[in-house]
C-alpha cells in the first residue's frame, strides 16, 4: 500500500482528524469510554484485525505477549478504534493511570531496523519506548529481574519472555550496569542513551559524553526520529563554541521539516533555535500549536 494512501486511511478513523496538538487522556476520557473491559484475548484479536485491515500490517507474533506485560505493569487495555486526539498513524494499545498511552506506530516507509516500534503518545508527539516489542518486552524483564520484585513480568510474558531472557542472566553476566547491559543484550534505547552520556559527565569525562551522544545520533540506530539529534545538539552546546552547537543543530534541522519525525516535540524549537533557522522555528510553533 502507498504511503499516502496507508496515511489517509489511518486518519479517518481519528474522530478529532488527527494531527497535533495531540490530546492528552484524562479521567475524563476513561469515563466516556475510553478504556473497554475486553479480555485479554478479545482485545488481543481486536488489535490483530486492526493491524491488518487498517494498518495493512502484520500483526507482531509477540503482541498477545506485549499487552500482557503492558497490563502487569499497571496499564489498562484500550481499543485501537478508540482514536480521538491521538496521530494517525498511533495504534493504541493501552493506557496508564496517569493518563499516557502506549501505542505501536505505523510507519508510511518503516526502516529494516525499526518496524513496529513501541512509543509513548504525548502532547506534542511521541517518545520511543523500544524499537520492537520483543525488545520492550526483554527490557521489562530485564528490569524486573535487576529490582528483584513480583515476577507479575516475567509471568505475564510467558514463552515469549522465556525465550528472551532468563532469571538471573543479567547478574550472571558481571557487568557493571543495567545500561550497559540493555545496549550489549537486549537493544538500544534513546534514555538508555542519554543515561550514559549524562553519566560521563557527571563523571567529568566529557571526551566520552561527547562520543556516546554522537553515537547516538548515527543515523542506523533510529531512523526517522528527531531526539537523538536535539539531545546531541544541547550536548555540543555545553561544551563547544557556538558554532559548534549550530553545527549539531543543522544536523538537527533537516529533520525538522519532515512529517515523520513526530517524537520530539516543543524539543524542536529548541534544536532549530541552535541553528538560528528562525523560519523552521516557526512552522514547528505553527506545527505543534505553540504560536
Amino acid at each position: 500500500m502507498k504511503p499516502i494512501r496507508l496515511m489517509q486511511r489511518v486518519a479517518s478513523l481519528s474522530v478529532s482528524g488527527g494531527g497535533l496538538p495531540l490530546h492528552r487522556i484524562g479521567a475524563s476520557d476513561v469515563c466516556r469510554g475510553w478504556i473497554k473491559n475486553f479480555s485479554s484475548e478479545a482485545t488481543a484479536s481486536d488489535h490483530s484485525v486492526f493491524l491488518k485491515e487498517v494498518a495493512a500490517l502484520e500483526p507482531p507474533a509477540s503482541l498477545q505477549a506485549l499487552l500482557n506485560v503492558l497490563q502487569a505493569k499497571g496499564e489498562s487495555v484500550v481499543s485501537p478504534y478508540q482514536r480521538k486526539g491521538i496521530i494517525p498513524l498511533a495504534v493504541p494499545l493501552t493506557v496508564s493511570q496517569d493518563g499516557d498511552m502506549t501505542a505501536l506506530l505505523r510507519w508510511p516507509t518503516p526502516g529494516s531496523s525499526v518496524n513496529v516500534p513501541v512509543v509513548r503518545v504525548q502532547r506534542h508527539g511521541i517518545l520511543l519506548l523500544a524499537k520492537s516489542p520483543e525488545e520492550y518486552i526483554h527490557r521489562a524483564l530485564v528490569e524486573e529481574d535487576v529490582a528483584e520484585s513480583s515476577g507479575r513480568i516475567s509471568e505475564s510474558a510467558g514463552s515469549v519472555g522465556r525465550s528472551l531472557y532468563r532469571l538471573g542472566e543479567f547478574k550472571a553476566s558481571k557487568m557493571s550496569s543495567m545500561d550497559a547491559y540493555l545496549m550489549k543484550n537486549v537493544g538500544h534505547f534513546p534514555d538508555v542513551f542519554e543515561r550514559l552520556a549524562l553519566r560521563h559527565l557527571e563523571k567529568g569525562d566529557n571526551i566520552s559524553a561527547l562520543v556516546t551522544g554522537e553515537y547516538y545520533a548515527s543515523k542506523r540506530h533510529f531512523p526517522g526520529f528527531g531526539r537523538p539529534y536535539v539531545f546531541n545538539a544541547e550536548l555540543m552546546l555545553k561544551f563547544l563554541s557556538v558554532g559548534g552547537a549550530q553545527e549539531g543543530g543543522q544536523r538537527c534541522c533537516p529533520m525538522c521539516s519532515s512529517v515523520t519525525v513526530v517524537d520530539i516535540g516543543v524539543q524542536l524549537r529548541r534544536c532549530c533555535s541552535h541553528c538560528k533557522l528562525r523560519r523552521v522555528a516557526n512552522k514547528i510553533d505553527a506545527r505543534t500549536g505553540l504560536r
